[in-house]
């Protein structure tokens, strides 16, 4: 009985009543455009937090270079305030890190000019310690100290 009256019904339908009308297509595109600006605002927080990540990796494998370079050569690296360009040279000579990681936050090879994902090494000669820095986004704020004390 239902289907013979809902077959009915469809027959009887016009032509222009068979698709989604206006309202409801509207209805639909704003539920999709409030989820969407609920969404990505936390993708790209996401998205950054793993990039930090990224370079708290890298730099504990930096610090690893800094030992290795110490057991190899008897000393650390001496500098103030190297940049992670200079730093990998030293310890590339060293034979104790392999070549310039890439920045997260840009993909490619870092660089002085670097604007986000800054890391610095310094080495006080006195104390005979060591202290590693890595900025987040807008090289601001310190996301990780590493040092031998």
């Amino acid at each position: 009985m239902f289907n013979f009256i809902f077959r009915r019904r469809l027959k009887n339908r016009r032509h222009s009543e068979a698709g989604f009308s206006l309202i409801e297509l509207l209805v639909v595109m704003m539920v999709i455009a409030i989820i969407t600006s609920i969404a990505l605002p936390n993708f790209s927080s996401i998205q950054t937090k793993a990039k930090e990540t990224n370079l708290k990796s890298l730099a504990h494998s930096i610090q690893l270079g800094v030992e290795s370079y110490f057991v190899n050569q008897g000393s650390y690296p001496t500098g103030t305030d190297l940049g992670l360009p200079e730093l990998v040279a030293k310890l590339s000579e060293a034979e104790a890190f392999g070549a310039t990681p890439k920045n997260p936050f840009t993909g490619k090879a870092y660089t002085e000019a670097d604007t986000s994902g800054k890391i610095t090494y310094s080495f006080d000669t006195t104390a005979q310690t060591y202290k590693i820095l890595v900025y987040g986004t807008g090289n601001t704020l310190v996301i990780a100290t590493l040092e031998n004390k």
